[in-house]
């Protein structure tokens, strides 16, 4: 449901992950593991928050089946077939 069992107040996907997101930066974390992180969120706020990770002192393994994420990334991990290729 996307309702909040407590309050009763509606919390969409996008919103839930933004809120997971918030929760995982704020612990200030030395690895950080998002699997298809913004899959919920249209793509223009996608691509801003994943910038503004960019700004963390934070190691970031992002999966994503998104190519426009992968234009910010350092280095990107291709995986086929169970191979992994560097791009």
């Amino acid at each position: 449901s996307k309702y909040d069992r407590k309050n009763g107040v509606a919390v969409s996907g996008g919103q839930k992950q933004r809120i997971g997101l918030a929760r995982s930066i704020i612990n200030k974390p030395d690895l950080l593991i998002l699997d298809e992180a913004t899959n919920a969120l249209n793509s223009q706020v996608s691509n801003k928050i994943i910038k503004n990770l960019k700004n963390y002192d934070i190691i970031i393994i992002l999966i994503s089946h998104d190519k426009e994420i992968s234009n910010i990334c350092n280095t990107e991990l291709y995986l086929r077939n169970g191979n992994i290729k560097i791009l």
